[in-house]
């Protein structure tokens, strides 16, 4: 090979080389890229909140069942003239990893800090999923009964009860999760494609379900997804509400946003 002709080849490696390099530094910057977020913050109450109070909107990362959901983007917002209350919500793209379960949450805090509202659903979100988005928060420390002013005594949760939503994901058509809890700790059920049995603990608003034995079938994948999705919830649940009028068992995590919806059957 001539000098020339070697001369040549270098350059064209040299040239190949930077225009790769820059196409990884554009891909990197494009994924690394922040997303926004849209969406309202909404309550029913017909009340005008106190001068100061402020929005808190968070993505949180709900993977890890026995620990603290990790939060990975916050926005507040500070002036607002009443329900709806609109936000926006810039995200790291970079904190975002294949396979986590993400949620949005929202609270509304006095000039003093003080809770007054807060979601008590699972907002599941979907990466790259920008919005809009509407989070409904309810009265921190809410009473039973419209003006009574007394706290609606505790429900027990016995009973067979079948899931209406579970992650805030909603349920498969013509799948159905059952649970059956008994007041001797005992609870059986469903997944949505196995049998189970396992032991359960309730003290107060608090209910813990142990370690499932399960049946080892293969069904279709709605049934099969929606038996996993069951059983990751009941791992985050650690507390519970009765509803009545129509009867509804909610399971709760230990940040009390619902997890699972039931009804009674």
């Amino acid at each position: 090979m001539s000098k020339s002709a070697g001369n040549l080849l270098s350059r064209r490696e040299v040239s190949l080389g930077a225009l790769a390099a820059g196409v990884a530094l554009w891909t990197g910057a494009a994924s690394a890229a922040p997303l926004t977020l849209r969406g309202e913050v909404v309550y029913r109450e017909r009340m005008a909140l106190p001068r100061g109070a402020r929005v808190e909107v968070q993505l949180v990362d709900m993977s890890l069942a026995d620990a603290p959901a990790r939060v990975l983007a916050t926005a507040q917002v500070g002036k607002f003239t009443g329900s709806p209350i609109p936000f926006t919500l810039r995200i790291d793209s970079r904190k975002l990893r294949r396979g986590r379960r993400y949620a949005l949450q929202a609270r509304i805090s006095d000039n003093r800090g003080k809770l007054m509202f807060i979601n008590d659903t699972v907002h599941a979100w979907k990466s790259g999923d920008a919005g809009p988005f509407t989070i409904q928060v309810v009265r921190a420390g809410g009473t039973g009964k419209p003006g009574t002013g007394k706290p609606r005594a505790p429900a027990e949760p016995w009973g067979r009860w079948v899931a209406e939503d579970i992650l805030g994901g909603g349920v498969a058509e013509r799948v159905q999760s059952v649970l059956d809890i008994r007041p001797d700790g005992h609870v059986s059920g469903h997944g949505g494609c196995n049998g189970m049995s396992g032991a359960v603990r309730v003290k107060g608003k608090r209910i813990v379900f142990g370690r499932m034995a399960s049946t080892m079938m293969a069904c279709p994948s709605p049934q099969m997804n929606q038996e996993r999705r069951f059983h990751e919830a009941l791992r985050l649940v650690r507390g519970f509400r009765v509803e009545e009028e129509p009867r509804k068992l909610l399971l709760l995590d230990g940040s009390n946003r619902v997890v699972m919806r039931l009804a009674a059957g």
